[in-house]
C-alpha cells in the first residue's frame, strides 16, 4: 500500500480556534460510524486533557446573577440551547 509522508511545520496562532474544535467534534462524531465514546476513551481523555481544562478554566460562571423573572428566562433559555449554537454563531448573533 502506497502512503505520503509530508513533514510541514504549522503556525498554530495562524488557526482558528474555532476551526479546531469543530474538526474535533466532527472527528468524534465520525469516529468508527458511532455515535458516542465509550466509557474507556472518555476515561483517556478525561486523563489527557485534565490540565489543559485547568489551565482554560473550563467552569460555569457563577457570577451570573439572577434577580428577576426576566434573567431567569434568559438563563433557563441560553441553557437549553446551549449546545445547538457554536461559539462562532453566539458571537455573531450576539453583541456586545
Amino acid at each position: 500500500m502506497a502512503y505520503v509522508s509530508v513533514d510541514v511545520d504549522i503556525d498554530m496562532d495562524d488557526i482558528d480556534t474555532d476551526d479546531l474544535v469543530e474538526e474535533c467534534c466532527r472527528r468524534l462524531r465520525k469516529a468508527g460510524g458511532r455515535k458516542s465514546l465509550s466509557d474507556k476513551e472518555k476515561k483517556e481523555l478525561k486523563e489527557s486533557f485534565a490540565e489543559l481544562g485547568e489551565a482554560l478554566s473550563m467552569i460555569p460562571v457563577e457570577s451570573i446573577e439572577v434577580k428577576t423573572l426576566d434573567d431567569k428566562m434568559k438563563y433557563e433559555h441560553l441553557a437549553k440551547v446551549f449546545n445547538k449554537y457554536n461559539s462562532s454563531d453566539i458571537e455573531r448573533l450576539l453583541p456586545e
